[in-house]
């Protein structure tokens, strides 16, 4: 189980670490050296947010690696309007460069999505980065058989038209799984976890805003995450286990067109109470 301690060298007293641990498992008022509070050891979630916030450098949870810790350099974090031009100049990329995305930055965009927040901290996702172009077609060749099942029992295809349409075109040499795309990276959550399917969206999420100043873009692999969901043979090919599911993908590569301007985009509906 996770615990917390103090550097008591670098600790100022300051109650800080106390009050921002979302679990309140932490006894430091101001003027007093935090410590762990007793029977609460389970409680601890080990998020690092007391370690985020420490001014002093002060407070450890043994199981988040100290090295992996980076001062937060303000001057360097984007402004409203950087923002705001990265979310405006996000579109799903559906023409791709026929060039591979080198390892170690699909790595990095990877690393990224460790920031992104999960429901307790519970951190119930693995990623399957399909990277080899023969493995890239014989997930496309599981989707069409899939398909190709769905359309022999009418009742589970309601969308028979599209379904034919897409078994054709990719017997035929196109693409309407990947639309080119190299690289597949697919969100596995455990079956039945509380949130988990909310967690891999947002870490799915992180990981295209994460692509975009790379020129790697991104779009939502739904034939995919579907069929895998379905398919006990692309599971198989997945590596996934009984009791794992995919929760959603993108794929992803170097993007070949690039947006000149942003789209009008309709309101969402607004209730204010």
């Amino acid at each position: 189980m996770p615990r917390f301690s103090v550097v008591p060298e670098l600790c100022r007293q300051d109650g800080i670490c106390a009050s921002v641990c979302p679990a309140h498992v932490i006894k430091g008022p101001k003027g007093m050296t935090p410590v762990m509070k007793p029977g609460r050891e389970d409680s601890c979630i080990a998020c690092g947010q007391c370690m985020a916030f420490c001014p002093h450098g002060a407070a450890r949870v043994d199981v988040l690696p100290l090295e992996d810790m980076q001062p937060i350099d303000r001057k360097t974090l984007p402004d409203a309007s950087s923002l705001d031009q990265l979310f405006r100049s996000r579109r799903s990329t559906r023409h791709y460069k026929n060039e591979p995305v080198p390892k170690e930055l699909l790595e990095q965009l990877l690393a990224a999505t460790r920031h992104a927040p999960s429901a307790k901290n519970r951190r119930a996702l693995r990623w399957v980065l399909v990277y080899e172009p023969d493995m890239m077609r014989a997930i496309g060749d599981a989707v069409c058989d899939w398909l190709g099942e769905m359309l022999a029992d009418a009742a589970k295809a309601p969308l028979l038209g599209e379904a034919k349409a897409l078994v054709r075109a990719w017997r035929s040499g196109l693409d309407p799984f990947f639309r080119g795309a190299p690289h597949l990276a697919l969100a596995v959550t455990p079956k039945g976890a509380h949130w988990a399917e909310a967690d891999a969206a947002i870490a799915l999420t992180y990981l295209e805003l994460a692509a975009l100043p790379h020129k790697v873009g991104c779009c939502w692999a739904g034939y995919v995450s579907t069929a895998a969901r379905m398919h006990q043979p692309l599971q198989s090919l997945l590596g996934l286990t009984e009791n794992e599911l995919v929760s959603g993908g993108q794929m992803l590569g170097f993007i070949a067109l690039r947006p000149t301007s942003s789209a009008p985009r309709r309101p969402f509906p607004v209730h204010w109470l």
